[in-house]
């Protein structure tokens, strides 16, 4: 039985949505031992889960500033820290082989397997955004191996390796301050971000540890505009088995029943 923690990053407009996220986490296989919340304000998050959250998941909660400096972070907890933060979830949680990172308003709708036998499934989507490639490039300039194009690790989630995360930002050697330069000189005037941990994640994997991860194609139509914000909740259990609720327009089922 593999050990593993699931981590949840929850801003305040995601309060709301973050019961829903752990309400459904026990359809991970295997089910995380641990699931820990940070956030910018434990007191009101622990409010909204006192009556709707009892998953029979040891929780805990972390405040993001504490994060931020556990890591080295100058910035108030935005996009672009978080990223960093997720580069470094093995310091923050030493203990830990495994360590999930899960988007707040996701939704695991059926059995999802994180491993094949002793092999991490990272699963692949098809939101590729070239400036991604750029940072990467900068970053880990040994990198040769890539995904086909049109294919991507930005998922929803991903499961890491504490032991690759060490060896990524060992070979990248970079504080947060320059890291933050090069991901802000490789972004285009019209974006807002030039930087993906899951796609610097999973190229870093293909690369250095192919023999433990396998890839999975993923069915949440991440880039599918027919589905954004057009489907009721009900439509999207038929489809998917992971559920970006940025995709619901109708929230039409109470998922604590």
């Amino acid at each position: 039985m593999k050990e593993m923690i699931a981590v949840i990053f929850v801003a305040d407009y995601h309060l709301h949505l973050s019961g829903l996220a752990a309400s459904r986490i026990r359809n991970l296989d295997p089910v995380p031992n641990k699931i820990v919340f940070i956030t910018p304000d434990v007191d009101k998050l622990k409010t909204v889960h006192q009556n709707v959250l009892n998953i029979g998941i040891p929780i805990e909660y972390m405040q993001d500033d504490l994060v931020c400096q556990i890591t080295g972070i100058t910035d108030q907890m935005g996009w672009l820290p978080r990223q960093w933060v997720e580069l470094h979830l093995d310091v923050i949680f030493p203990d830990w082989k495994y360590i999930l990172t899960l988007d707040t308003d996701v939704i695991i709708n059926r059995p999802l397997r994180l491993f094949d036998e002793d092999k991490i499934n990272l699963y692949i989507e098809t939101e590729r955004y070239d400036p991604y490639f750029a940072t990467i490039k900068q970053l880990l300039p040994d990198l040769t191996e890539f995904l086909p194009i049109g294919d991507s690790f930005i998922a929803d989630f991903m499961l890491l390796d504490s032991m690759q995360l060490k060896a990524l930002r060992k070979a990248a050697d970079v504080d947060y301050s320059s890291w933050k330069k090069i991901c802000d000189d490789n972004t285009p005037k019209q974006d807002s971000s030039a930087f993906s941990e899951y796609e610097t994640i999973g190229t870093w994997m293909l690369n250095h540890a192919p023999d433990k991860i396998n890839l999975v194609k993923s069915d949440t139509h991440r880039d599918n505009n027919k589905y954004h914000g057009k489907h009721k909740l009900t439509d999207l259990l038929k489809i998917n088995s992971v559920i970006p609720l940025r995709l619901v327009h109708d929230c039409d089922i109470n998922w604590y029943e």
